[in-house]
């Protein structure tokens, strides 16, 4: 009889659906330059970071660590917000190196990809120019991720839609 369950709860792991984790394409991230990266601190609905004491350029390693790590930080962040997560969204990243209290960080604006090719988005390539939208709610946020210990930190949305 015992063996029996054991086989049976066997099959049924072997047999369940594999639940894939959340990956971000890397098409729908850029990096952006030193000389572009100050531009993403112009948020008008959210804090970024700062003071910012200069830039630096991530690298591609650094960049593949974050966003391995980034789906679960969104998902976390909209729990707190009493929100679930919606798979079907695809957030635009701009990644951008900013050194800050003596530590670099890479800062992370992310936007939703409806938003290309609305009157709140300009007609300027994303992956070059920072992209910024007033309110817009969780379809908008900023986090700052330090590359050092593989930590996220001021999750910040943007504010009502």
């Amino acid at each position: 009889m015992r063996l029996a369950a054991v086989c049976g709860i066997a099959l049924l792991l072997l047999t369940a659906p594999v639940v894939a984790a959340t990956t971000l394409d890397p098409a729908d991230g850029a990096v952006f330059s030193e000389e572009a990266a100050r531009d993403l601190l112009n948020q008008c609905s959210r804090n970024t970071p700062g003071p910012v004491q200069g830039t630096w350029q991530p690298n591609k390693a650094q960049i593949a660590k974050l966003e391995e790590l980034l789906p679960k930080a969104i998902d976390e962040a909209l729990a707190k917000r009493g929100e679930h997560p919606d798979r079907s969204r695809v957030y635009l990243r701009q990644y951008a190196g900013f050194v800050v209290g003596g530590r670099k960080i890479i800062y992370v604006n992310a936007f939703t990809r409806d938003v290309l090719g609305t009157e709140q988005s300009s007609t300027l390539d994303w992956r070059l120019h920072a992209t910024l939208v007033c309110d817009g709610g969780s379809g908008f946020f900023g986090v700052e991720f330090d590359p050092d210990k593989e930590t996220f930190a001021h999750f910040e949305f943007n504010g009502a839609v």
